[in-house]
């Protein structure tokens, strides 16, 4: 079983990457995971420009072909057995780093029927999202902030087999509190 591990945040060793940490350590208990863990910062790509090249008949389908990037990245992603993805919560959704990830990951698989959408997903697989963010649970429902989590759930039903999502709240912004304005 490979799992993958795709770390969206900016920051190294910081909240995310240990969410990240803890969920591999849980599967390498599994004897027969193969554990992967990557980091999508500092490399530079964007999301989904709309261009059909991953739609073209006659093609291979469900992989991104725009800037290769992060082509080797989507490759392990469409090749894991579960994919799991972290991100902390910038302004009310993942960074611009992860949803741009995610937008070239299952644009790809997307498919656009009469009735609906369907999914063109090359094999069948599990997908685990942890949002890290500062907010207690209680605020999030407050302001009505789960608008964040939902899109991408919506899409991540469409396209895996069995997906989790968990938010790990009152995270750290930084550990020299102090030093800044935050409120």
């Amino acid at each position: 079983m490979d799992v993958l591990a795709v770390n969206g945040s900016p920051r190294r060793h910081w909240n995310t990457e240990t969410v990240l940490e803890h969920a591999l350590a849980g599967a390498a208990q599994f004897p027969d995971a193969r554990t992967e863990s990557l980091y999508l910062y500092p490399m530079k790509y964007s999301g989904c420009i709309g261009c059909y090249m991953c739609k073209q008949k006659g093609k291979p389908s469900g992989l991104c072909r725009f800037e290769a990037a992060l082509t080797p990245i989507l490759e392990k992603a469409q090749k894991s057995d579960v994919l799991l993805i972290g991100t902390p919560v910038y302004f009310f959704t993942e960074s611009a780093g992860t949803r741009a990830f995610i937008e070239r990951l299952l644009y790809p698989w997307s498919a656009f029927h009469a009735d609906g959408y369907g999914t063109r997903r090359p094999k069948p697989m599990m997908a685990g999202l942890f949002y890290t963010l500062a907010g207690t649970e209680e605020s999030v429902a407050e302001h009505g902030h789960r608008h964040f989590r939902d899109s991408t759930d919506q899409f991540f039903s469409l396209h895996f087999s069995h997906h989790e999502v968990l938010l790990a709240y009152e995270t750290l912004h930084t550990n020299t509190y102090n030093k800044f304005e935050l409120n």
